[in-house]
């Protein structure tokens, strides 16, 4: 992502964008965090996804990243706003960051991941 570059528009709220260098400097591109309290769902979700509802009660981020369809619904109840893997590929097309979604899809596919349309 190249600095001053706007986020999807399906994403909801803004986020601040700036470049993969100052990310790599500062050490702040991954922080690897453990939800402190598990919460009851609604849903019967997948350990991952429990994970991050739980982790996004605790720190209330602006969007969540998510593709499980259950997950997004309980996400979107939850007040959250859920946004796909799809959602920021369709947008690094939009702003020339990969040549392709179809191509990165296909791959994918090839590789049993199927993401949500």
């Amino acid at each position: 992502m190249k600095a001053g570059q706007s986020q999807p528009e399906d994403a909801g709220k803004k986020v601040q964008v700036i470049s993969f260098r100052a990310l790599k400097a500062t050490g702040t591109f991954i922080r690897v965090l453990t939800p402190k309290v598990k919460h009851a769902f609604k849903r019967k979700l997948g350990t991952g996804e429990q994970e991050v509802l739980n982790l996004s009660i605790e720190i209330q981020p602006d969007i969540i990243l998510i593709d499980d369809k259950k997950a997004r619904n309980e996400a979107k109840d939850l007040g959250f706003t859920p946004i796909f893997t799809t959602n920021i590929l369709k947008w690094a097309e939009s702003q020339k960051i990969i040549d392709s979604y179809n191509t990165i899809r296909d791959q994918l596919v090839r590789n049993k991941i199927y993401l949500p349309e």
